[in-house]
């Protein structure tokens, strides 16, 4: 089957798309969060906060597009939170605390936190079901929260498959993404499409041999990411 983007085609039989960035705006869904992650992390400490900051890329304007906030799974950036907290001189013990108080804290506020989607998703995503692809979500994010979002936005009947950060496989780069998504729809892997914002979506599709991979950017560049095509919204997409 024939789906175009920005004037590219792709022979496939299924698309893969990313989440945040990709069906939903990611600052609206994430921002916040992010925030109230680093506030209580560093626990009132400017400095903390501002090494907090640099280290999981969110500044003054927002979310690094492909900093670790934006890309990285959740157990990451506990990691990498407790790293920076200890490297300023936290104890071990606070610093876990911290990092898991943290957590919980931004994931519990994203969970309330009103979506803006990229486009008329249930729409765009109807039309390339009933044309007879196969659609999946891979994501940083956890399954709880996957899940979740797919139902807010009322496209959960349409997304046949779910590949998570918490599931017992590799996450983004990593080709295990890609590869158990085609095995589950019994194709290979050349005859999937991804379709994500950032510069690991790209990897991830590279990595497994996908058809190719499609950058949904709303200001319609972004030249640091390699893509096949850009595309401003999932709307773009057509099949036939």
């Amino acid at each position: 089957m024939s789906v175009t983007a920005a004037g590219t085609s792709f022979e496939v039989e299924a698309i893969v798309f990313d989440k945040d960035g990709t069906l939903i705006s990611l600052e609206s869904y994430w921002l916040e969060p992010s925030r109230l992650w680093i506030e209580t992390a560093s626990s009132g400490s400017a400095e903390l906060g501002d090494a907090l900051g640099e280290r999981l890329g969110l500044n003054a304007t927002g979310l690094a597009p492909d900093g670790l906030l934006a890309t990285a799974t959740l157990s990451d950036l506990a990691v990498q939170t407790e790293q920076v907290l200890r490297e300023a001189g936290v104890s071990e013990t606070q610093a876990h605390t911290r990092a898991i108080t943290a957590r919980k804290a931004a994931t519990q506020l994203s969970s309330v936190q009103p979506l803006a989607s990229l486009g008329n998703v249930r729409s765009a995503l109807e039309a390339l079901a009933g044309a007879g692809l196969r659609l999946a979500v891979a994501t940083t994010d956890d399954r709880g929260p996957t899940l979740d979002v797919l139902r807010r936005l009322g496209i959960d009947d349409l997304i046949e498959f779910v590949v998570a950060a918490d599931d017992a496989i590799p996450a983004k780069p990593h080709p295990a993404v890609i590869e158990t998504i085609a095995a589950a729809f019994g194709i290979p892997t050349s005859s999937v499409l991804m379709v994500g914002d950032s510069q690991r979506d790209a990897d991830t599709a590279r990595n497994a041999g996908a058809a190719g991979f499609v950058l949904v950017s709303p200001d319609g560049h972004r030249s640091e990411v390699h893509a096949d095509a850009v595309v401003t919204s999932i709307d773009e997409l057509s099949a036939e």
